[in-house]
């Protein structure tokens, strides 16, 4: 192996997958999936009210908060790349 020779590897040159990638598409409705987790909050208040109220937080503001959240994210697209595969959320 000789150092006056090195092989240069271009930085710029277009890149392509080795093999086909597969492309998933979500669309997740946010009225649905605050439905779904609307059973949960409420489960989990009894246990986590004594936190917040330690805290100085009311549980109902937090449960009013953490919904706010939810219905904020509507129109939000996650996109997730990887070597084989692409995926796509759209929350609607």
């Amino acid at each position: 192996m000789s150092l006056a020779r090195s092989e240069i590897i271009p930085t710029d040159a277009p890149w392509a997958p080795a093999g086909p990638r597969r492309l998933l598409r979500l669309w997740l409705p946010v009225t649905p999936l605050a439905a779904l987790l609307t059973p949960l909050a409420l489960i989990a208040l009894p246990f986590l009210a004594p936190t917040l109220l330690r805290r100085g937080v009311s549980p109902w503001r937090a449960i009013s908060g953490l919904g706010a959240v939810l219905l904020a994210l509507s129109g939000t697209l996650i996109e997730v790349e990887n070597a084989r595969a692409t995926i796509r959320i759209h929350i609607v």
